[in-house]
């Protein structure tokens, strides 16, 4: 999951929600997630490469357990 971050939220044709909106948004996935008990895994807030490198280093130990 990546929590909404308001240093690189941007409102465009495409995402029509409002920052807080999309903070509701979240919120709601993580309750109902959670509430399923699925194992959620905060994206940390990165550069690009770095989230992408932390998703990939991730996903490689994941197919060593």
């Amino acid at each position: 999951m990546l929590h909404p971050w308001p240093e690189i939220f941007h409102q465009d044709l495409e995402r029509k929600q409002d920052f807080d909106e999309a903070q509701r948004t979240y919120d709601a996935l993580v309750s109902t997630y959670n509430g399923l008990h699925y194992d959620l895994i905060e994206l940390p807030r990165f550069a690009i490469t770095e989230r992408c490198q932390f998703i990939l280093d991730h996903l490689s130990r994941q197919g060593k357990d």
